[in-house]
């Protein structure tokens, strides 16, 4: 019965959800398929400026309640209906349906494995819940205070309701991951067309494909910057007719997605641009007047998503004055800048240095093994074919080609950003390999992957024969033989794609079945999983150094989540320097242990060496009296 509890409040914060889509589409005209990410966004930062403002916790509550009474709202409108136009179960929404919940059951019992969940993303999360408020300077468990704090409101906001595990983080999280792949429907017009559903599926499921290292079953943002993107490209699309709402509605997302990480600025670029392409239908044969406020909604819309990005500049710089980033940029350098000695913006990194990061950089980038160097040369090569066949086998002129290249010259863009990120602010460590190269680059290969399954749904609609919207023809088809081959491809489309989701899924839950032998799981089971601050004890953490997972702070970042304080150090030594080092902490912990902690410990304590946690002062008390005076 500990299942039923939490399912109960799920129900009710879906039922709050519904009171904003169902408030969205009857008095605001937000489109059908786009109102989830736009409800879900609107959620989200309305929890980020509860954050800034310091009414966390009374915030929650409010736009938990909230969404009952928009609900009610609409019940006693007699909107209802409009809001929710029959059919609402039909075969796209039911699948929908089907793939979440399975994905939920995959995901509510999931433990967090990744090495940046513990470093920051569900950290923050954690401090958020146990604090009711954002990190500050004083918050000494969080390293990188300077990340924006987007998803981690909503994460906050779906455990504040239902309850506070890794799982219902993750669960959060997919929430606002479905939202964004149901608001690439938008881009259908004729809704009963399954082939057009079933390509943004395989879209969405080659996305899946080549998204192995962000995967929905931890807390990194990297997936979600292309998919709300997309999702804004998408929902503009669906409400072009109705430029007003296209603006209005974008604003919320987009601004969602500059507070998602800082790179969501190269993220919201072409969705900004697009959003500017597609009042173009308003703007033509139309007074200049009215072009000219057609173009002020679209860019009073773009300047408008960059509010909450310019508030959390404004809180960094005032909370957070003084302090350096990891990631950091001198100002006065930037001042300075002499175009004839860019290596004089370097100055942490000799000449040496840089050349070899640019080598790595440049063998990565055109290397076959690269995982997105193979999604970028097969998405190339699917698109050109496509391209190709449609043009000289059906005489149809697609869009598709041109949308490639421009997806190819934004992934030129990228690379370069890439580049110059890890010269100029990455850690010279971190730079010299690559540290993220592959999650960096395939968060713009899986947008450039669904720009091109939008493109490719819009071209095959347009190409149908026979074109159809919400009033049925009773022929649909041009002969029974063009029936039969839209059939055909329909199910050869939809079953690749469910094969890919189905591939990933059984992917996420073998890593499942493999956590007991993780780093977490060891820690887990020596040190629990603390809810609550105040514990002022010091503890020194023990593991061998196999993958580097002492080297590179694996250990002291899954135990400082763990302990839930930041009083935690991490060591592989067992050398004479260790039983020196004991001495300055309360716990020793061995969180794995091998042949050279157990000598140590026989040698210095008697003891054999056992996973566990030793009160240092009861534990290592003969040696510390037999220890030579200083």
């Amino acid at each position: 019965m500990t299942w039923l509890f939490p399912l109960i409040r799920f129900g009710a914060l879906f039922a709050s959800l519904l009171g904003y889509v169902a408030f969205a589409r009857a008095f605001l005209g937000v489109p059908v398929y786009f109102s989830y990410v736009f409800s879900l966004s609107v959620i989200t930062l309305a929890m980020y400026f509860a954050g800034l403002a310091g009414v966390l916790a009374t915030a929650a509550y409010v736009v938990f309640g909230l969404g009952f009474v928009l609900l009610l709202i609409v019940v006693l409108a007699r909107r209802l209906a409009s809001a929710f136009p029959r059919p609402t179960l039909n075969l796209i929404n039911v699948l929908f349906i089907l793939w979440f919940w399975v994905a939920f059951a995959s995901l509510i019992n999931y433990r967090l494995i990744h090495y940046d969940n513990f470093s920051h993303w569900a950290l923050v999360v954690k401090q958020m819940l146990v604090t009711d408020r954002i990190p500050d300077a004083a918050s000494a468990l969080i390293d990188f205070k300077n990340y924006p704090l987007g998803t981690s409101s909503l994460l906050y906001y779906v455990c504040k309701i239902v309850g506070r595990s890794e799982g219902v983080m993750l669960v959060g999280q997919l929430m606002l991951i479905t939202a964004c792949f149901y608001a690439f429907c938008g881009v259908m017009r004729d809704r009963k067309r399954f082939l057009l559903a079933a390509l943004l599926g395989l879209g969405a499921s080659i996305m899946s494909f080549f998204n192995i290292s962000i995967r929905v079953n931890n807390l990194l943002v990297d997936y979600l910057l292309p998919l709300l993107s997309l999702a804004a490209i998408a929902g503009a699309t669906e409400s072009a007719k109705k430029y007003a709402v296209a603006c209005l509605a974008s604003v919320p997302v987009l601004g969602l997605l500059l507070v998602v990480k800082n790179t969501g600025v190269f993220f919201a670029m072409p969705a900004f641009l697009y959003l500017l392409y597609a009042g173009y239908p308003s703007r033509a044969h139309r007074r200049f007047s009215l072009r000219a406020l057609t173009w002020l909604g679209g860019l009073l819309s773009i300047a408008a998503a960059f509010v909450p990005l310019l508030l959390w500049n404004a809180h960094v710089n005032a909370t957070f004055a003084g302090e350096t980033s990891k990631f950091n940029v001198s100002l006065s350098t930037l001042r300075t800048l002499d175009l004839t000695n860019l290596y004089a913006m370097i100055p942490d990194k000799t000449p040496e240095q840089v050349q070899s990061i640019i080598s790595l950089f440049f063998q990565s980038v055109t290397s076959p093994q690269q995982l997105a160097t193979q999604g970028i040369l097969l998405v190339n090569l699917l698109a050109v074919v496509a391209w190709l066949n449609a043009r000289f086998g059906f005489g149809l002129r697609w869009k598709l080609l041109r949308v490639l290249a421009l997806c190819d010259v934004l992934m030129a863009v990228y690379y370069a950003g890439i580049l110059a990120f890890y010269l100029v602010a990455m850690p010279t460590g971190e730079a010299l390999r690559l540290a993220g190269f592959e999650r960096y680059a395939a968060s713009m290969v899986l947008f450039i992957i669904g720009a091109l399954a939008l493109c490719l749904t819009r071209d095959v609609e347009r190409s149908l024969y026979v074109q159809q919207g919400e009033e049925r023809d009773y022929r649909a088809f041009k002969s029974l033989t063009t029936k039969r081959i839209y059939q055909s491809a329909t199910l050869a489309v939809f079953t690749v794609s469910m094969l890919f989701l189905t591939t990933d899924l059984y992917g996420m839950n073998a890593l499942q079945e493999g956590y007991p032998n993780t780093l977490p799981a060891h820690a887990e089971t020596v040190l629990g999983n603390q809810w609550a601050q105040g514990d002022a004890n010091r503890y020194l953490l023990y593991a061998p150094d196999t993958d580097r997972q002492v080297t590179d702070d694996y250990l002291l970042y899954v135990g400082r989540y763990m302990l839930f304080t930041p009083g935690v150090q991490a060591t592989a030594k067992t050398d004479g320097t260790l039983l020196d080092d004991v001495q300055g902490y309360d716990y020793f912990v061995i969180v794995e242990t091998d042949p050279a902690i157990q000598a140590f410990m026989t040698a210095n304590t008697g003891l054999t060496g056992d996973v566990g946690v030793y009160a240092v002062a009861d534990t290592f008390k003969a040696a510390a009296l037999s220890a030579p005076a200083p």
